[in-house]
């Protein structure tokens, strides 16, 4: 019980460190926007194949590394799932830097209920009554965003879409998170690598518009990106899934008030008013996960004395 008890609170805590690192990074993206969002993102993947090249050496040696790419599927899967990711990567780093790090705070606190849709449609997972109102409560909510936004939420849904997709289709995935993200970036690196070569020897990449402060900031690109998901992928394996659901929130809440009060993104209270109601649908959502952890520990626990 306080193994568990410590496993619990190490997930928590990396959990919470993961979220608060998320949260800031539209802060490091803000002082590269002098970049094209393009630009950035072909050297984000590069960087991060290889940063995850290097520590899976480190931590698996060379064999380890590459022997799961000879399973039969596993270079069509990952390079479904590493276009997937890559999407959703390029999607936010535009947001952030066009003004919209709101709508993609937003398409954030959506994503978990997207998974939990995707969970219910696809896999057959079981829901309760709680989880159906909380997914009923957040589509209200998101149907009002779109009306007091006036337009489509396309960059929130884009957002969330990506992100869900992704996160589903890693279920069932036989390597480590650190290996998954290492065979994503790999198959879909090559034409990012091209595109760079191409954009600076033309004039039109980072070196042609960055000072040499912005080129030091965006050469820890790989390692922004990959330290929040190692870390929540380490967490995950201590604590409870439903507690790493909790801290995921807090990093977007945090993206969300950098947005309003640090680069004065308009929030107006139509918009306030709406998001609130995701908010509750989220909490109801929660309430009904923890319930059902409850009751699912109570009856493994009974089932224990037999």
């Amino acid at each position: 019980m306080l193994q568990n008890t410590k496993g619990e609170i190490k997930g928590t805590v990396l959990g919470l460190v993961s979220a608060i690192i998320g949260g800031v990074c539209p802060v490091y993206w803000k002082q590269i926007k002098v970049i094209n969002s393009a630009v950035i993102l072909c050297y984000r993947v590069v960087l991060v194949c290889v940063c995850m090249f290097l520590i899976c050496l480190l931590l698996y040696g060379w064999e380890q590394t590459i022997s799961p790419l000879r399973r039969k599927g596993a270079v069509r899967r990952f390079l479904i799932t590493g276009t997937i990711m890559v999407s959703n990567w390029g999607v936010y780093v535009w947001s952030v830097n066009s003004g919209h790090i709101i709508q993609a705070s937003i398409g954030y606190y959506i994503m978990p209920l997207i998974v939990c849709l995707i969970g219910m449609i696809i896999f057959h997972e079981p829901v309760t009554k709680n989880k159906v109102w909380g997914l009923a409560i957040v589509t209200f909510g998101v149907v009002a965003l779109v009306f007091a936004y006036g337009e489509f939420p396309t960059i929130a849904l884009a957002v969330a879409v990506t992100y869900a997709t992704y996160t589903s289709a890693q279920k069932g995935v036989r390597v480590t998170g650190i290996q998954a993200m290492f065979y994503q970036t790999l198959l879909v690196a090559p034409p990012f690598l091209v595109a760079i070569i191409y954009l600076e020897l033309s004039g039109q990449g980072a070196f042609a518009v960055a000072s040499n402060t912005q080129l030091f900031i965006l050469s820890f690109a790989g390692i922004v990106t990959a330290l929040p998901l190692v870390l929540m992928l380490d967490g995950i394996n201590c604590a409870s899934l439903i507690i790493m659901g909790l801290t995921n929130y807090l990093g977007d809440t945090v993206s969300l008030l950098i947005g309003v009060y640090v680069y004065k993104e308009r929030m107006d209270l139509p918009q306030l008013m709406a998001l609130s109601v995701i908010w509750i649908g989220i909490a109801v959502y929660t309430v009904g996960s923890i319930r059902s952890a409850k009751a699912e520990a109570v009856f493994k626990g009974k089932g224990d004395d037999y």
